[in-house]
């Protein structure tokens, strides 16, 4: 059991590597990037080298390639891509316009006390006929409409990296046993 946990112990300060490892894999010349840096407005754009010290970043609306120190970026963020919303649009389209004309049409059938409910008349009450009329009208005015808002609000999704923060060290004793040691760099 001993042995296991010498084991253990002494595969510990691997971790932190194949984290490194993970992180900057995430993150390369070519990716899409938005860094935040406190002394400069948040920039976006290409980045163009990653070095243990420098980021090389070619910003979308200027011309001008920056260089910036790695320790002071506090902030990365990696383009995942366009994210459309049309799916989502559509559907609080739909249901936005559905609830609308199922209540137009129950008012219009409301107005129409003559020809709607009429229990004389030869078609009987038509006030469901309205109310599921205008629910299917406002239904199709709310694909098209909820369609176009989430086309338009299609964005781009954002995903953080991985920062490489976290630094485990294992210390021997002069006694006997180990001391582990964790520090979190902000």
């Amino acid at each position: 059991m001993r042995r296991l946990i010498v084991l253990c112990i002494a595969l510990l300060p691997a971790w932190p590597d194949s984290a490194k490892a993970q992180a900057s894999s995430q993150v390369g010349p070519g990716a899409r990037v938005r860094i935040t840096v406190p002394e400069l407005r948040p920039y976006t754009g290409t980045l163009l080298a990653l070095s243990a010290d420098t980021l090389v970043l070619h910003p979308e609306n200027d011309g001008d390639t920056l260089r910036i120190p790695v320790t002071s970026v506090t902030r990365l963020d990696v383009s995942g891509g366009r994210q459309s919303r049309i799916g989502s649009g559509i559907k609080y389209g739909v249901l936005a316009g559905s609830l609308t004309g199922l209540v137009v049409g129950a008012i219009t059938c409301a107005d129409l006390v003559d020809s709607c409910s009429a229990a004389s008349s030869e078609e009987g009450d038509q006030t469901v006929l309205y109310v599921l009329g205008g629910a299917l009208v406002g239904g199709v005015g709310g694909v098209i409409v909820g369609g176009a808002i989430g086309a338009a609000a299609s964005g781009e999704r954002w995903d953080q990296a991985s920062p490489d923060r976290w630094h485990l060290s294992v210390v021997p004793r002069t006694h006997g046993g180990v001391t582990l040691a964790v520090s979190v760099r902000f």
